[in-house]
């Protein structure tokens, strides 16, 4: 699947429209963004660098604006919940309506967080995505400043 090459450097859906993500606050449906950047401020609230930020958000908005490779088809809600499995074999994925072309670091963040009651995932996610501790930081310094569902 991240073998699937962009088809520019936009985040956006999977036709390069608009995102769709009942997880984050605000409007379930937003973007596309032609840059990483606007779609990180997007992300903060439009909150630009400033001295009376907390050090924590500084160091988020710096990570933010920072450059990115370009972006990767992100199924967006992988979860124990729509991983398909017979026996030892995973047989299909499913739930499809977030997925797009995000950073690299989305579909790990993503699947890092998860429903409480489904915890035991968590244990999981790092046997099959590459982990990705700096960036789930950064995504967890987003979320407690600027929420998620």
């Amino acid at each position: 699947m991240r073998r699937i090459a962009p088809p520019n450097l936009a985040v956006s859906n999977v036709d390069g429209g608009i995102l769709y993500n009942c997880r984050i606050h605000g409007p379930i449906l937003f973007g596309p963004f032609k840059k990483f950047q606007d779609f990180h401020k997007y992300l903060r609230g439009g909150l630009e660098t400033h001295v009376d930020n907390p050090v924590d958000i500084s160091e988020l908005i710096e990570w933010q604006d920072r450059p990115f490779s370009a972006p990767v088809f992100t199924h967006g809600d992988l979860s124990s919940l729509n991983i398909l499995v017979r026996g030892d074999e995973v047989v299909g994925i499913i739930d499809w309506e977030t997925a797009g072309w995000y950073p690299a670091y989305w579909e790990y963040t993503t699947a890092s967080q998860v429903n409480p009651q489904n915890s035991f995932w968590k244990e999981e996610v790092d046997k099959f995505l590459e982990p990705m501790p700096k960036e789930l930081a950064m995504e967890e310094i987003r979320q407690k400043y600027f929420g998620d569902v």
